[in-house]
């Protein structure tokens, strides 16, 4: 537990890439909007905009949460898709670079820990 939990806190410290960063910087509530985006992606799950501002709700407010969004989409770190069934509806994802960035954090993650 000891070797983790310096591994966690080293890994913080000094994590430079741009998307993990952004998400990390917003408090407690960029941090879980991230996870749940990336949770969404892998499983193959989309997830409104909608319903991503009543997730991120939980810890902070609606407000709070659409600016975060806008400002990710600007960094070009989520992208937006209109549903073609209900124009109403626009999905999110994470971008190329946000899933990439992930991919390789997670593989650092989890190689810290076996």
């Amino acid at each position: 537990m000891k070797k983790f939990t310096k591994y966690l806190v080293k890994e913080f410290q000094t994590e430079r890439s741009e998307s993990i960063t952004f998400f990390r910087s917003h408090k407690a509530y960029g941090y879980i909007l991230w996870l749940k985006l990336m949770e969404n992606y892998f499983s193959n799950k989309k997830i409104s905009i909608e319903k991503f501002i009543e997730i991120g709700s939980k810890y902070a407010s609606r407000r709070t949460v659409n600016k975060f969004l806008i400002k990710a989409e600007k960094l070009n770190f989520i992208e937006k898709v209109t549903s073609l069934k209900d124009k109403r509806v626009t999905y999110i994802s994470p971008s190329k670079v946000s899933v990439s960035e992930y991919i390789d954090w997670a593989n650092k993650f989890l190689k810290s820990i076996s």
